[in-house]
């Protein structure tokens, strides 16, 4: 994953990879797909918005979540990006 301003929007764009996701309510998210699969979740309500970036649907074996190919996988990649987008629309109120 990498970070560069773009001029056209006049905004970071972070580049995601196979196998990785991200989340964001002020940058450009993007990546370039050939055979692979991207989930892109948008919530207009919350103006944030995830994407992730896999290459199979599931694996062979059972992948513990915090692996690190869990992200290739599509099983695993939706709970990362779910997990990574739930703090982000529900903060805990801090007193």
């Amino acid at each position: 994953m990498y970070t560069l301003f773009n001029t056209r929007f006049q905004s970071d764009m972070v580049t995601i990879y196979p196998g990785e996701y991200y989340s964001s309510s002020t940058q450009i998210i993007h990546t370039v797909l050939g055979t692979c699969i991207a989930v892109v979740l948008y919530s207009d309500y919350y103006k944030i918005g995830g994407m992730n970036h896999f290459m199979m649907a599931d694996s062979r074996n059972p992948v513990d979540i915090y692996h690190e190919n869990a992200g290739r996988y599509g099983e695993t990649a939706m709970e990362l990006l779910l997990n990574d987008l739930d703090p982000k629309l529900n903060p805990v109120d801090q007193q």
